[in-house]
């Protein structure tokens, strides 16, 4: 449970320190000894010391966290794109069998109808030398 809320707070800490509201914040923070130069001192020693050593930690921790998030949304995609393919696969399985029945029922039809045509001929040769016969 404490490594769960670690993990939340780095992550959040880290995300909202790469903001430009941030960047403004450490902006106006080093301004101060313009107005008031007597706090020079402390604002170095908050900057040098304290901001730069904790967030140090901070960032790599939450970067650390962020990591694992986006490497497991990297897998679930890769999983799903690796599920889809293999559907795909079978898909086009399906559809070369599809076709290469479809031309071999194509073949046959063909074949049945120059045995028809042939046959047709071969009535109708038989009729005209009926015809020619009984003239």
């Amino acid at each position: 449970m404490i490594r769960k809320w670690n993990d939340w707070l780095a992550a959040k800490i880290t995300q909202g320190m790469a903001t430009m509201w941030c960047a403004y914040a450490f902006l106006f923070w080093s301004l101060i000894p313009l107005v008031f130069p007597a706090a020079q001192s402390v604002v170095f020693y908050v900057s040098g010391g304290i901001i730069q050593l904790v967030a140090l930690s901070l960032i790599m921790v939450g970067q650390d966290v962020l990591g694992r998030g986006s490497i497991r949304q990297a897998k679930e995609t890769h999983d799903v794109v690796m599920i889809e393919r293999e559907m795909l696969k079978k898909e086009l399985y399906l559809a070369n069998m599809e076709r290469k029945e479809t031309k071999h029922l194509h073949q046959l039809a063909l074949k049945e109808l120059i045995e028809l045509k042939e046959l047709n001929k071969k009535i109708s040769g038989t009729e005209e030398k009926k015809v020619t016969i009984g003239s």
